[in-house]
């Protein structure tokens, strides 16, 4: 069975990271809201998952179709990163197989293409590294949302381990997020 590498939308950051917010309010996902139901809603699972005897990587998606994708968490990240991890791997199952299956679906294949996205990337793959930053700004668009987080960010004086809390991300994730928004 082949399993096609994500391929990138190449859209800008700002429109990518305005879809995941978008892409939340539609869903009706709340800052700090739980994404878990969301995965089942979609089709997909989340597996948590001892790495050390597994075939497949840690924080990856496999994608086996439009309605069937598997997410993989290691059994020792905090659950905030792993919020942050399955958001990230939705996007990848949002934003990129569908790229995937215009690619690689058709000409005498019925079958759905498979796509397996990986966290750690060969750095010399411009594309995979294109498609892991697309899926980290969907991600942060959809648990971070701009307007939500510059508010918050007045009303805790930019405190960001309350900020983290408030968005239910790790604090790195927050600091990242705020650097995007222009934000000390």
């Amino acid at each position: 069975m082949t399993r096609h590498t994500p391929i990138p939308i190449r859209a800008a950051k700002r429109a990518i990271e305005e879809a995941g917010e978008l892409y939340a309010k539609e869903i009706g996902l709340v800052p700090g809201g739980p994404i878990n139901d969301l995965v089942m809603d979609l089709g997909g699972s989340i597996e948590f998952k001892d790495f050390v005897h597994d075939s497949l990587d840690a924080e990856s998606v496999l994608v086996n179709g439009p309605d069937d994708f598997q997410i993989f968490i290691p059994t020792f990240t905090s659950p905030e990163r792993d919020r942050f991890t399955i958001a990230h791997e939705l996007a990848h199952f949002l934003l990129h197989y569908p790229e995937v299956q215009k690619a690689h679906h058709g000409a005498g294949n019925n079958d759905d293409p498979k796509m397996y996205a990986r966290r750690y990337v060969e750095e010399t793959d411009p594309d995979l590294r294109r498609a892991e930053w697309e899926a980290n700004w969907f991600a942060a668009g959809l648990l971070m949302p701009r307007s939500p987080v510059l508010e918050a960010f007045d009303r805790y004086k930019g405190n960001v381990q309350t900020l983290a809390e408030v968005f239910n991300v790790t604090p790195k994730a927050m600091t990242v997020r705020l650097a995007s928004l222009g934000k000390p």
